[in-house]
């Protein structure tokens, strides 16, 4: 009993440093080089681990392991380049833990929808990023995603708009932002917390006032 009121405390503890730690990236101005338009792929991590510590719903497996899939699409330029920078700099998370759980990663090359199904179910896929890609085969990704409640993310705006991807890293005024697409996201079997929703940059097209 005494062990579990700890682990909770812990737990709570790690939570407000997290949500702390995210409040402070999303304030700070990013001094880029001309032409850069996404924030660099270190932060990237940062803000998707810190989303992810709200998510009522994370699955959980028997080895209390996260896998995030990095997925890339071979026939888009810079689309294998941009998932190798940022499985590089997921690497340097990978002793840290997201609601106690150790990170794994694994990266992946689209080819189809079944190659896709299967690679989430063979490693445990939890979360899904997602590469630039564009077209039919994205929107068949997202599918999958959904269908295999697997959280997408993206750091391409566009795709993360056009295609109703359920969290996405970009800029908004110079500085780091979440994007966060909470009827995808739930689609996908994801639950955030009011706490996050209200320091995200909530996008919802289907929305109306």
């Amino acid at each position: 009993m005494h062990t579990n009121h700890t682990a909770s405390i812990v737990y709570r503890v790690r939570q407000c440093i997290a949500f702390a730690v995210f409040m402070m990236l999303a304030i700070i101005p990013l001094h880029l080089q001309a032409g850069d338009d996404a924030v660099p792929f270190e932060l990237q991590v940062k803000l998707i681990l810190s989303a992810l510590t709200y998510d009522r719903n994370l699955p959980t497996n028997p080895d209390h392991i996260l896998t995030i899939g990095i997925l890339y699409f071979p026939d888009t330029e810079d689309s294998k380049p941009q998932a190798a920078d940022f499985d590089k700099a997921l690497v340097m998370f990978t002793d840290k833990r997201v609601q106690n759980l150790r990170i794994d990663k694994i990266m992946l090359a689209y080819s189809d929808d079944a190659d896709l199904t299967k690679a989430i179910h063979e490693h445990t896929i939890k979360v899904l990023y997602i590469a630039p890609g564009r077209g039919e085969k994205l929107r068949n990704v997202l599918e999958v995603t959904r269908s295999q409640k697997v959280l997408s993310c993206t750091s391409n705006i566009m795709n993360f708009q056009e295609y109703e991807v359920s969290l996405g890293v970009g800029l908004l005024d110079n500085k780091p932002k979440i994007y966060l697409n909470n009827r995808s996201a739930k689609a996908e079997g994801a639950d955030f917390s009011a706490k996050f929703l209200r320091v995200v940059q909530l996008y919802d097209p289907g929305y109306v006032e």
